[in-house]
């Protein structure tokens, strides 16, 4: 039996924001939240802004790569702030695969890092 494994990408339509403690990261009302199922496993949404909505400045970027099969290569990020390194915790999918090709030009942040606020939640 094959195993269903899919993304369901929606616009956020609210006011999404992406801090560090003080540090804004980004801020955008043009953020997309995506779903992934894979079998009976559902995985939190994961918000992903415009990266012309993120703060590049913070941006740092990492040589590391992974693979996913429903959206494909993810290059990494290490958010840099007050010298403080926090390895990898943004991404984005230079070239993702046809069916997620809405995150291109998109990047999403590690809510074990920073926290993500959306407006009305």
């Amino acid at each position: 039996m094959e195993t269903k494994h899919f993304a369901n990408i929606q616009p956020l339509d609210q006011l999404a924001v992406a801090r560090l403690g003080q540090h804004e990261l980004a801020y955008s009302q043009e953020a997309l939240v995506l779903t992934e199922v894979a079998g009976e496993r559902s995985f939190a949404p994961v918000i992903y802004f415009p990266i012309s909505d993120c703060a590049e400045k913070y941006l740092q970027a990492s040589a590391t790569q992974t693979f996913c099969p429903i959206k494909g290569t993810a290059h990494y990020f290490s958010v840099v702030i007050d010298q403080e390194v926090y390895k990898d915790a943004a991404w984005y999918y230079p070239d993702p695969i046809s069916g997620v090709s809405t995150i291109a030009g998109y990047l999403s942040f590690s809510e074990k890092v920073l926290s993500i606020s959306v407006a009305g939640l």
